[in-house]
C-alpha cells in the first residue's frame, strides 16, 4: 500500500496520529497493523493466530491475544536501492536517498527522492518531502535510503554544496 492509502485507512477509522509519530513508512505500517488488529473480531483474531502458529498460552483474555497479534508485525519489504557507481554516479530518477556530508548541517540526514540526474555536473536534484523543496547536491553527498515512496516534484531546485 502507498503512504496515502495507509493514512487514509487510519483516517477512516478515526485514528489520530502526528507527523512526529510517523517518521517513516515502517512506523506508519505498524500503526495501521495495530489498528487492524484492534478492529478484528475474536474469530478473525483466533484464525490469524492459529494460521501463523502463534501460541496463545498464557493469554488470559482477548487483549492479550490482540497483543500477541500486534507483536507479530513484520515491516514491509524494503525496495532495493540502485548501486552507487556507473555513468550517472549509479543514481536514477526516483532513487531513495539520504543527504550526507553537507556544509549545511541541518540538511544532513534529510531523506528524499532523486528527481533529476545531472551527469555532466555529477549532481542530482533531490526532493525533500518534509521541506516540500528540491535541492541539487553532489553525488558524494547522497547515500541510498530504502523507506520512502515517490514523493513528488518541485519547480526549482536550490543548489547545496
Amino acid at each position: 500500500m502507498s503512504i496515502p492509502e495507509l493514512k487514509s485507512y487510519l483516517t477512516t477509522r478515526d485514528v489520530e496520529f502526528s507527523a512526529s509519530e510517523i517518521v517513516d513508512k515502517e512506523s506508519l505500517c505498524k500503526l495501521v497493523w495495530e489498528t487492524h488488529v484492534d478492529c478484528m473480531s475474536i474469530g478473525e483474531l483466533n484464525t490469524f493466530l492459529s494460521q501463523n502458529k502463534i501460541s496463545t498460552a498464557g493469554c488470559r483474555d482477548v487483549n492479550a491475544r490482540r497483543q500477541k497479534a500486534k507483536d507479530a508485525f513484520e515491516p514491509p519489504s524494503r525496495p532495493v536501492a540502485s548501486p552507487g557507481g556507473g555513468g550517472a554516479g549509479g543514481w536514477r530518477k526516483d532513487d531513495l536517498v539520504v543527504l550526507t556530508g553537507l556544509s549545511r548541517a541541518d540538511m544532513n540526514g534529510k531523506k528524499g527522492v532523486v528527481q533529476v540526474v545531472h551527469t555532466d555536473e555529477r549532481k542530482v536534484t533531490v526532493f525533500i518531502e518534509d521541506m516540500n523543496r528540491a535541492f541539487k547536491v553532489k553525488y558524494d553527498n547522497v547515500t541510498p535510503w530504502v523507506e520512502v515512496e515517490d514523493l513528488g516534484a518541485a519547480d526549482e531546485a536550490e543548489e547545496l554544496s
